[in-house]
This record gives C-alpha cells, sequence and structure tokens, in this order.
C-alpha cells in the first residue's frame, strides 16, 4: 500500500464531486464504496437513483452540523491509498479492511468503535 500525504477541507461535497468524477488526469476508473459506518448505504456512482452525491455530503456532514457550540473548520480529511502497479488486484472486501486500518491508525475511529467518524 503507497499511502498519499493526507488534505483536510471543509467542503464534502466537492471532495465527493472529486473522488467520484474522472479525476485530474482520468486515474478514477469504477469509483464506488467499499466501506461505510452503515454496511447498507447505497453508492451514489453504482445507484444515483437512490442516493445523490449531495444527499451523501449532507448525511456524513449531519454530526458536524449537530453539534451545540462551535464547529471544526476543516472536518473533511482525505488520504488517497493505492497498490503498486505491480501488486495484485485487492476484492472490495479487502480494500475496506484497508480503509478501516487507515482510519485506525490516523486515530480517526478505532476498531470496532461504531460512534466513530462516518
Amino acid at each position: 500500500m503507497m499511502p498519499k500525504k493526507a488534505e483536510s477541507g471543509s467542503t464534502t461535497i466537492d471532495l465527493l464531486d472529486y473522488l467520484f468524477g474522472p479525476g485530474e488526469r482520468d486515474e478514477h476508473t469504477d469509483p464506488h464504496l467499499v466501506a461505510a459506518w452503515d454496511p447498507d448505504l447505497p453508492c451514489p456512482a453504482r445507484t444515483p437513483d437512490r442516493i445523490t452525491r449531495a444527499d451523501l455530503a449532507l448525511l456524513l456532514d449531519a454530526p458536524v452540523r449537530a453539534l451545540r457550540g462551535p464547529r471544526p473548520e476543516e472536518h473533511v480529511w482525505h488520504v488517497s491509498v493505492r497498490n503498486h502497479a505491480d501488486d495484485r488486484l485487492l476484492s472490495d472486501t479487502e480494500w475496506a479492511g484497508v480503509a478501516a486500518e487507515m482510519v485506525h491508525a490516523a486515530s480517526i475511529a478505532a476498531h470496532g468503535d461504531e460512534q466513530a467518524c462516518r
């Protein structure tokens, strides 16, 4: 696995538009959800009739919007992880495990913490 420098920001919809779009150099092929806080969350790339990117952004931002008092200015965290070109392709289940390890290692969501980040 090769992680890229993590970025933070405040605009969830802009990040989703980038991630589900073609990318800056057409590197996004078959973008879709592989893990989420809700295992039944529909994917806007595969089922746009069930959920749009804007709908997903609202769900992701809901805990921040529900805060009483000051909200963090930059509540969006994005890190890119990819296989080396010589590595085998991973299944969605394996990528979900990678995602869980990344947010655990970054102290964003401990393993098994169902109240952690979205």
